[in-house]
């Protein structure tokens, strides 16, 4: 009876210590509930805080007539931060201490998206410092194209062949970038090879003349003419004239190639093209004569006289590489008919000795094959 009571006892004190636990929670809510609303109020608040803010630096910035890229930019930004501060507000009124949440999540944050981050603020550098704009040609490495955005996390560049590049901001900001539509001006160069034997200043009057009188070419600078090399066949000319930015420069140089092309022609100026010359010894009058005809046999000797030596190093590796072709060739010619000759008279003797099934010849198959398949049978 007496552990009985005991046990008794000991609910009944423990359902009244959960009534009062109940109590007090309920109690605690109560009093909670003004703050608690209050947070509700400054999230509410903070998202139309955050909208306006929003607003009212889009139209700040279209004011001054900035970037719609820098617009969207920095509205997206005065946006979020709005609500972080808003939620920061809300969570402290409600007794929260979001400082340890905060420093774990921007370390977890910060790890996770480092390249995220680092493309957004090479993004945002772009768009302030401007060394290119939305619709500039630019080369970036080995692309080439124009660019159709700068977003937040990369730039799109539409090359001239209809592909559609994104680059990482960070490439774009950190790496080398040639603007071709920086000035309003552009250069085109054209390389000319003439004869050696060509008057230099007649045909680089020739290409002044041509080029000055096109419609899209700049008059200042004036066009100037080079002579830049003393190649294998030529001697090279480079003539270089500017034109507007706009302008086609690929579809003006193949204009003015085709004009200076006619212009030589009507004034004989021989534009050459590679050649190579064979001297041959005087005692070799037709080389392809002798190859023909399977004389090439004997060796080609060069002249010996005075003006010509014996010991002549250029005649001596002359005579080497001819005999040696000559060699090579009536041997490849020796080969080609003693095989032919020798498959001729197999097919001859085949013919006359076997006698094969005309089935079998229209396939193909083997005669010896066929005369062991008879045997066998």
């Amino acid at each position: 009876m007496f552990y009985i009571a005991q046990i008794s006892k000991t609910a009944a004190s423990a359902q009244a210590g959960s009534q009062s636990a109940v109590v007090d929670a309920v109690l605690w809510i109560f009093s909670k509930l003004p703050i608690f609303f209050g947070a509700l109020a400054v999230v509410f608040v903070t998202f139309i805080v955050a909208k306006i803010a929003k607003a009212a630096v889009i139209r700040s910035l279209a004011k001054n007539n900035a970037d719609d890229q820098v617009v969207l930019l920095v509205g997206k930004v005065a946006y979020l931060a709005s609500l972080v501060l808003g939620f920061t507000i809300a969570l402290a009124m409600v007794g929260i201490d979001i400082s340890p949440i905060v420093g774990l999540l921007g370390l977890g944050i910060g790890f996770a998206l480092q390249d995220i981050i680092k493309n957004f603020v090479c993004g945002a550098l772009i768009l302030i410092q401007e060394p290119f704009r939305i619709g500039d040609i630019i080369q970036v490495g080995a692309l080439v194209g124009k660019v159709e955005g700068i977003e937040a996390r990369s730039t799109n560049v539409k090359t001239f062949d209809g592909q559609r590049v994104i680059v990482p901001n960070a490439d774009m900001f950190m790496g080398v970038v040639t603007n071709f539509s920086l000035h309003p001006e552009k250069r085109v160069e054209i390389i000319v090879g003439v004869h050696y034997a060509t008057d230099l200043a007649f045909a680089s009057n020739l290409l002044l003349e041509i080029v000055e009188s096109h419609e899209d070419v700049i008059p200042k600078p004036k066009p100037q003419v080079w002579a830049t090399e003393f190649s294998d066949s030529a001697i090279n000319l480079s003539v270089k004239f500017w034109i507007e930015r706009e302008l086609n420069g690929v579809t003006i140089k193949s204009d003015l190639i085709k004009k200076i092309k006619v212009a030589f022609e009507n004034a004989n100026i021989n534009i050459p093209y590679p050649i190579r010359t064979l001297d041959l010894p005087s005692n070799v009058t037709n080389l392809s004569d002798m190859l023909a005809d399977g004389k090439g046999t004997q060796s080609i000797q060069s002249p010996v006289s005075e003006e010509s030596p014996a010991n002549d190093s250029k005649y001596v590796k002359m005579e080497e590489k001819l005999n040696m072709f000559i060699s090579e060739f009536n041997s490849l010619k020796t080969k080609l008919s003693e095989h032919m000759e020798v498959n001729r008279q197999v097919l001859t003797n085949q013919q006359n000795s076997v006698d094969v099934n005309p089935a079998f010849k229209h396939v193909g198959w083997p005669e010896n094959n066929v005369n062991e398949n008879k045997s066998n049978q």
